[in-house]
């Protein structure tokens, strides 16, 4: 097997046995449009992170799941309940609940283009 990479103009190419793969990968992203513009889509959907969907796989699936998932997946739970629970949360001066920007980034995780900020105020 005979793989090569390089950066060139800001693009990364890889190839492998002489296939040009991250090419031809950008240019089938591209024909799909953004789908990080309609979140809805995932309502109806039966994927489940924990299950044998390879949709969605965040931490692995099947056999070679990671095995720290129970543990993340509870303490985030925890962790966000305990905030949510002992602090009321308002928001800074100026701002109303209409006037948030609500767009996405790019990148490996979903992130707001334009970070919340708001004010905990103890409960």
């Amino acid at each position: 097997m005979n793989i090569a990479w390089s950066f060139c103009n800001s693009r990364a190419w890889l190839h492998v046995n002489g296939h040009e793969l991250i090419g031809q990968l950008v240019e089938l992203v591209g024909q799909l449009g953004t789908p990080v513009s309609n979140p809805e889509r995932f309502l109806g959907s039966k994927v489940y992170v924990k299950g044998q969907h390879y949709e969605l796989i965040p931490f692995g699936a099947g056999q070679r799941m990671c095995v720290g998932l129970p543990l993340g997946h509870r303490m985030m739970h925890f962790t966000l309940g305990l905030l949510l629970h002992e602090f009321d949360w308002e928001l800074p001066d100026g701002i109303s609940p209409k006037s948030i920007n609500m767009d996405e980034s790019l990148g490996g995780t979903s992130r707001k283009r334009v970070s919340l900020k708001v004010i905990p105020i103890k409960a």
